[in-house]
């Protein structure tokens, strides 16, 4: 394969590192799922990510780096995205060191996935607003993260609830990349083939995980389901060197998704 096959930073019930230290040799990338609350927070220490740049070296292992859903670039109060692009930064100027092939990026819009990816750890009521606004809102704001020094190519705007050519504006305009998620495309009915056909060559990173009765995040099936098969096959044809995460979270889930795949 050409790709870079790797999982996540939760498969075992522990701290990043932990992590880390137990997942080496087995995948070639690792996603770190960072989170802040107003009561805990998993960012890794400027110690960690020493730490993390040792365990990498000499072992061709990478690190993309998940920005925590905290973070909305294109929330309509203006405060919370001036808010999420500080934190945002702060997370990309401390984590830049480990050379990540990407920053997955979710712009939650509130009106396609309120329950979902809005309110991680808040209720709140969000007056309407129009797409257009949406994506003035997240224009301005990775316009900001990149003023302030990051990579633009790094910056993978990830297909969550709403509709994702939503953000064709942003990426007309932004040198900016993307993040397939494919368990995200079969919870809202978008056939994968055209959507790989139009956003591969923009993209960076493929989340693959199982899918059935509309959960995802699931171990893959052996054998694997179709859209796994069509999934991989499109990326063996365009020679995608980028990494394929397998977003699951618990080392039954990895372990049964490695011999899927193995097995075929």
């Amino acid at each position: 394969m050409s790709y870079r096959l790797g999982t996540t930073s939760y498969i075992y019930p522990d701290h990043i590192l932990p992590n880390v230290e137990k997942l080496l040799g087995r995948v070639r990338d690792i996603e770190l799922l960072l989170f802040e609350t107003s009561e805990e927070s998993n960012l890794p220490t400027p110690d960690d990510i020493v730490r993390l740049k040792e365990l990498a070296e000499g072992r061709d292992l990478t690190y993309t780096v998940h920005l925590p859903l905290s973070i909305k670039l294109a929330d309509p109060d203006p405060e919370r995205r001036r808010w999420s692009v500080e934190k945002a930064m702060e997370i990309v100027r401390l984590t830049l060191p480990l050379n990540p092939p990407g920053y997955p990026v979710h712009l939650a819009h509130a009106a396609y996935e309120k329950d979902a990816a809005w309110n991680p750890d808040e209720i709140r009521d969000v007056p309407p607003f129009s797409d257009e606004e949406w994506q003035s809102w997240g224009l301005e704001s990775l316009r900001a993260m990149i003023d302030r020094g990051a990579p633009p190519h790094l910056l993978c705007i990830e297909n969550i609830g709403y509709p994702f050519n939503l953000t064709d504006p942003i990426l007309d305009s932004l040198p900016v990349s993307v993040l397939i998620d494919i368990g995200h495309l079969l919870q809202n009915a978008v056939p994968i083939k055209p959507h790989l056909r139009r956003y591969l060559p923009r993209t960076r990173i493929i989340h693959l995980h199982g899918f059935e009765n509309g959960r995802d995040h699931l171990a893959l099936s052996s054998p694997l389901a179709p859209y796994v098969r069509t999934t991989l096959s499109i990326l063996e044809s365009a020679r995608y060197n980028g990494v394929v995460t397998l977003e699951i979270f618990s080392l039954e889930d990895l372990e049964a998704s490695l011999k899927a795949l193995a097995d075929g």
